[in-house]
């Protein structure tokens, strides 16, 4: 396989562990690379595993989602639409305080972060992650 087909390969490998809620380990599945290799002969041998996946495949896509992200709210904001930073603080499975930061656009949210919360949710502590997103997305 070429450069480009194994890049490919990968970008849909993870839209595909992604879109069914499957582990990354799924990529190291002897099935799968049964299934793989039926399609396509030997092409299992360049199948990332399983932190390949969790590490650089994911980093590339948050950078594309990220870059995809930034020219969609500058064209809102250049016709004129308002944005807002929005705020869900919630208990995830392993009872941490987690905060959800998502900016909304002309009617699109933006997922922009996940922040453990620590135990303070009052005003302030809240104001405290609020003015940290701020800072830290204030260029987008």
């Amino acid at each position: 396989m070429t450069e480009e087909e194994v890049t490919r390969m990968n970008k849909h490998l993870l839209e595909l562990i992604i879109d069914a809620g499957l582990p990354f380990s799924f990529s190291e599945l002897p099935s799968f690379h049964r299934l793989v290799n039926s399609i396509r002969p030997g092409t299992s041998k360049v199948l990332p595993n399983r932190q390949k996946v969790a590490s650089n495949l994911l980093s590339i896509a948050a950078k594309e989602a990220k870059d995809n992200m930034k020219g969609t709210v500058e064209k809102f904001i250049k016709r004129g639409h308002f944005g807002g930073l929005l705020v869900d603080g919630y208990k995830n499975v392993s009872g941490n305080h987690i905060e959800s930061i998502m900016l909304s656009v002309n009617s699109n949210l933006f997922p922009l972060d996940v922040a453990k919360a620590g135990s303070d949710h009052h005003g302030i502590a809240v104001a405290k992650v609020i003015e940290t997103e701020i800072i830290k997305y204030k260029d987008l």
